[in-house]
């Protein structure tokens, strides 16, 4: 039984990861911003699997939480940690500490919840970050990556999930004897952009016929948690169960380091 930590783990394809791995035998642990969410959404994955699941509070966009968090978690170890969450905003929003909300929590929470819990990381040792295929087609704008000149949803959006392959490949190469891979889910149907208004709600019921099931969206995660074939393999990008080459963008060692310094910065420390 593996212990695996899965943030976001609520709702969509983290909700699915959470209670398929937790019907394979593993101890799930799951994310929400709200406690009482967590928790409830952990009592009924256990109630369905038998297999234990815990629930915390943790809100990526805030650096403080992704802190106390860390702090505050009851693990000593776990086998897996699955970067899952993630969210869109139609408006430009700021995070408590002025970050721009989308690379704040896409992002920067990740980062910072890595690094804290990189001595916790044993066993499998693997660490899986849920990119996109919106990466593609997108150039991280690292003069304006707080958007104060131009705000696109979809944009920065984009943006945020090539961010984390600049993450993972360069986390691959600091840390050896892990296994840091990332992946594109498809596209899934889940609430996924639900809280940005009607426009969104109905391009997203439009898009419906040509969506995944969320059981099936959620097999690549699922898949690089669990599966012995992922054993020894790191710095891949997986699109369903398959390595894939991401975006040309993506594989510049330039921008690896360049996103690297930014998020220590913005992050406040030195990895």
């Amino acid at each position: 039984m593996d212990k695996i930590l899965i943030t976001g783990g609520t709702s969509g394809l983290g909700y699915q990861s959470a209670l398929e791995l937790s019907r394979i035998g593993h101890e799930v642990s799951v994310t929400s911003r709200r406690l009482d969410r967590a928790e409830s959404v952990a009592r009924s994955i256990k109630e369905k699997t038998g297999n234990p699941v815990h629930g915390y509070a943790l809100d990526l966009s805030n650096l403080d939480s992704v802190k106390k968090f860390s702090k505050d978690f009851p693990h000593d170890q776990i086998d897996v940690l699955l970067n899952n969450a993630g969210a869109l905003y139609s408006n430009r929003m700021l995070s408590k500490q002025g970050i721009e909300m989308t690379l704040a929590g896409n992002h920067l929470g990740h980062f910072l919840l890595t690094y804290l819990l990189q001595d916790r990381i044993g066993g499998k040792r693997r660490i899986i970050n849920v990119s996109s295929a919106a990466h593609r087609n997108q150039v991280f704008d690292f003069d304006d990556y707080n958007r104060e000149r131009r705000y696109s949803a979809f944009k920065v959006y984009g943006e945020s999930k090539l961010a984390n392959l600049f993450f993972t490949y360069k986390l691959a190469e600091k840390l050896p004897d892990f296994s840091v891979n990332a992946l594109h889910p498809g596209f899934v149907a889940t609430n996924f952009a639900k809280n940005n208004g009607l426009l969104y709600k109905i391009g997203m019921a439009i898009s419906r016929p040509i969506q995944k099931g969320m059981k099936k969206g959620a097999e690549t995660q699922i898949y690089l948690c669990d599966s012995e074939e992922v054993d020894g393999i790191s710095g891949k990008y997986f699109v369903n169960k398959q390595v894939k080459s991401s975006s040309s963008e993506s594989m510049k060692k330039d921008n690896w380091d360049h996103m690297w310094e930014l998020s220590e910065k913005l992050c406040d420390v030195s990895w």
